[in-house]
């Protein structure tokens, strides 16, 4: 185990000359396996934001490293691989003390792959699966369809759907928006769109 040791070197009970020694134990080189990743974007992010989460190195005896040096590889693969032209990579910074803050910015949401490597070797728990949610609702990306929107008859219930979007094209699939719909022409009035809860 690494730390800091004391050597007691003695000949007959009493101890030689510059007994006892200061021994200071370093981890070693990281093994892939025992290396552990924390942090919320292991399971979760959403889309256009960045989502982070820290890799620790520790050596094949279950030492945390306290110095930098390893080169540690994050890419994302969607489920969906027509929805990417290529994985995403995510930036690794090393923070010279054991270890690596990643982050990384997915647009399209949906359920990833995420391998985390070191030397080609997936470290404890990779491959992970972050699920990546629609962001915020963003109103210049929402879609409208449906008959209502183009003719009507008087005293007919006429209607039409609108679709929340988030800011990097995704639908969003959850309710919670509260949009507002009003009408000017002969008369002026507005409606209160039913949420389905579906986006």
């Amino acid at each position: 185990k690494a730390g800091e040791y004391s050597l007691f070197v003695e000949l007959d009970g009493r101890s030689i000359r510059g007994s006892p020694f200061s021994i200071r134990v370093r981890p070693g080189i990281a093994f892939a396996p025992n290396c552990r990743a924390y942090g919320p974007g292991l399971t979760s992010a959403f889309a256009g934001e960045v989502s982070s989460f820290s890799i620790q190195a520790v050596d094949m005896q279950g030492n945390k490293k306290t110095f930098g040096g390893e080169k540690f590889e994050v890419e994302l693969t969607h489920e969906d691989e027509s929805k990417l032209d290529a994985p995403l990579q995510a930036e690794v910074v090393d923070q010279r003390d054991g270890t690596h803050q990643v982050s990384y910015t997915a647009k399209v949401s949906g359920g990833y792959s995420m391998r985390v490597t070191l030397g080609s070797n997936p470290i404890q728990g990779s491959p992970f699966l972050p699920t990546v949610a629609p962001s915020a609702t963003d109103p210049k990306k929402c879609i409208t369809y449906g008959s209502g929107l183009a003719k009507a008859k008087a005293g007919e219930e006429q209607t039409f759907t609108i679709q929340a979007v988030d800011a990097c094209g995704n639908l969003r699939t959850t309710g919670g928006d509260v949009f507002s719909v009003s009408f000017t022409g002969p008369e002026k009035f507005s409606i209160a769109p039913v949420d389905n809860e579906d986006g």
